[in-house]
């Protein structure tokens, strides 16, 4: 599933709210990573999120098997 440029969300909500990874539950399949419009996603023994890089869009939430990103 590849994301259009058109559906990305620039702007930064108020209160900032990066994406958390659930690291006792992602398997590290890359999934997000994939999906990130920003490449603010790289994958180590668990997706781990660069909350400087993240633009609040969600996709890595929609695409995450496991269900173990949120944006809180």
């Amino acid at each position: 599933m590849k994301i259009e440029a058109k559906n990305i969300n620039t702007k930064r909500k108020y209160p900032f709210m990066p994406a958390k990874v659930n690291s006792d539950c992602c398997v590290a399949c890359g999934s997000c990573a994939e999906e990130c419009p920003v490449g603010a996603i790289t994958i180590q023994d668990f997706a781990v999120v660069d909350e400087s890089a993240c633009i609040e869009c969600g996709h890595c939430v929609e695409v995450c098997p496991n269900e173990c990103i949120k944006l809180d």
